[in-house]
């Protein structure tokens, strides 16, 4: 296969917006139109790396990079399909993506397979709302979202992970039921030479992150970040990289070919390993539950796009307590859909009294107010405050509607019990042989 070409399809307009250049996107996908398609795409802080990590793959699929990474053809050179160069200033902007697909022969059959450039976060020309948007949409595209991390995870990185992620989520799911899939987290020059590099350094160093974070203050918020990635992606792992050589780093102002043999051989090889962990068993994107195709994919990232860079998309701030909001009321409305199907099976086969009926939905509702204190939620304090006595009220609510002809009966079993013992001490007090004995068991 020869040299891939990129084309840019987000880019800022005249009147200084973000925009999706639709037929670019089209002409991109066409060659995939009725086909499984998939997306590996890369995200994170400005100069660090990203554009150069990610023509490496490329030319491991295109050019069976892995000989020469390996050692073999040392004075060969990597033509970058992404711009890349070295230095301070900001390279990419807005999102490119490949011009043609890959195929790869996966497990579930031939995925096209493009992979996504996106300008860097986090600098003084990028405003929050466009870093939102670059990355909502980049993680809407993505079967495998690459997240870019210089030697360590902070807890700025996962806080606007989380957000970005959660928004995604939202906006996916607005449109129809997407998916999240799966998220890979690059710690780039990995200084922690003693945990060792790779999917098992990555591995080891998350263990010792969750347990300096539940030794130090404020750890909690960063620890329920990393709970919410893992509920909304699938697959979550992190993946240990060394420095690419002093070389590498110094970089140029110019863009110039890659020479092969300047890069550290413990950095080639462990290029290889990402790159095998990044597409083997690659599934295409999820619409509905089905794959998506370049057509159903173009379909669905215009219909994305419309909600995502419009001048009525709300500021980050209104967005984020939008996105709780919505959390909240989707996690309310499921635990009462939980209770309602909990209560239903007992009241099949339930013959007691009503008191016992309330004793299991105090069980009940105690239950879920318990898993709600324990997860990780993502709103504010009073936010969560007000959810909480909503879910009891919500419960409590269920629990009328569900327990009203148990109650009905337990009453009438009550009246009964009530008019026998009064007939018992009726009959008690009349005097035994009395003529009006008979009189009063006939009136009874």
């Amino acid at each position: 296969m020869g040299k891939q070409d990129a084309i840019q399809i987000l880019s800022k307009s005249t009147n200084g917006t973000l925009e999706l250049d639709q037929q670019a996107l089209k002409s991109v996908l066409e060659t995939s139109w009725d086909k499984p398609t998939a997306v590996i795409s890369i995200c994170g802080e400005k100069r660090k790396g990203k554009s150069f990590m990610i023509n490496l793959l490329i030319h491991h699929l295109t050019e069976n990079l892995e000989k020469k990474l390996l050692g073999k053809l040392f004075n060969q050179t990597l033509e970058p399909t992404f711009e890349w160069r070295g230095g301070q200033t900001r390279n990419t902007e807005g999102i490119w993506i490949t011009s043609s697909p890959i195929t790869l022969e996966t497990k579930q059959g031939p995925v096209n397979l493009y992979v996504m450039d996106t300008q860097g976060m986090f600098d003084n020309k990028t405003s929050k709302q466009e870093a939102d948007q670059i990355f909502t949409l980049a993680t809407l595209m993505s079967s495998v979202l690459v997240f870019n991390l210089f030697r360590q995870i902070q807890s700025n990185d996962i806080e606007h992970l989380t957000y970005w992620t959660r928004i995604a989520n939202w906006v996916g799911n607005e449109q129809s039921s997407s998916s999240l899939q799966n998220l890979v987290l690059l710690i780039r020059d990995f200084p922690h030479q003693s945990l060792g590099y790779g999917v098992e350094g990555g591995k080891k160093y998350i263990s010792l992150l969750e347990r300096d974070l539940s030794e130090s203050s404020g750890s909690e918020e960063v620890s329920n970040n990393v709970k919410d990635l893992q509920k909304l992606y699938p697959n979550v792992g992190a993946f240990a990289m060394p420095a690419p050589g002093s070389k590498i780093m110094r970089g140029s102002a110019a863009v110039k070919p890659i020479k092969i043999k300047d890069i550290d051989k413990k950095f080639r090889h462990n290029a290889c390993k990402l790159f095998k962990e990044l597409t083997t068993d690659l599934s295409p994107l999820l619409l509905n539950q089905s794959p998506m195709t370049g057509s159903s994919l173009y379909d669905y990232v215009l219909k994305c796009s419309e909600r995502i860079l419009t001048k009525e998309m709300p500021h980050s701030k209104d967005l984020s307590e939008h996105v709780a909001d919505q959390w909240l009321n989707d996690y309310i409305a499921g635990a009462v859909n939980d209770y309602r199907d909990k209560m239903h099976k007992v009241l099949e086969h339930f013959y007691d009294e009503f008191s016992d009926l309330q004793k299991v939905h105090e069980k009940e509702k105690t239950s879920r107010i318990h898993q709600f204190e324990k997860i990780s939620k993502f709103g504010k304090s009073d936010a969560l405050a007000e959810a909480r006595v909503l879910i009891e009220e919500q419960l409590d609510k269920q629990f009328e509607k569900m327990s009203y002809h148990v109650r009905e009966l337990s009453e009438a079993r009550q009246r009964e019990e009530t008019y026998k013992k009064e007939i018992t001490n009726l009959r008690q007090r009349v005097p035994p042989n009395s003529e009006d004995v008979a009189l009063f068991n006939v009136r009874v």
